[in-house]
């Protein structure tokens, strides 16, 4: 059989000089203030700092023929909204996350 050498990274969407020449994010570029993105398997760090805002993500996954490669061979956008809860006292200490295998090959 082929041996699998895709790898999938994550980027932020941005407005020009992209692999799709074309706005990626409208207007939700860098949508909340702080975040990180950790693009080799895809995490999203941030803190949503005021209660009753919206803050959007607007990222590329992008799939590559190998890791040593620059250019993917495709690339789909991805957006999430995200809205700030006043947390009640002593409660959610446990941030959200997603769980389960995220393979990457």
């Amino acid at each position: 059989g082929a041996l699998l050498t895709d790898t999938l990274r994550c980027r932020w969407a941005n407005l020009s000089g992209n692999f799709n020449n074309a706005d990626e994010c409208d207007g939700v570029c860098y949508g909340i203030p702080g975040a990180s993105l950790i693009e080799d398997n895809c995490t999203l760090v941030f803190t949503l700092t005021n209660a009753g805002v919206y803050a959007a993500a607007a990222l590329q996954i992008e799939d590559y023929y190998s890791s040593s490669y620059t250019t993917p061979m495709s690339s789909v956008p991805i957006q999430f909204l995200f809205y700030g809860y006043a947390a009640p006292a002593g409660t959610c200490t446990t941030p959200p996350a997603i769980i389960g295998n995220r393979p990457n090959r």
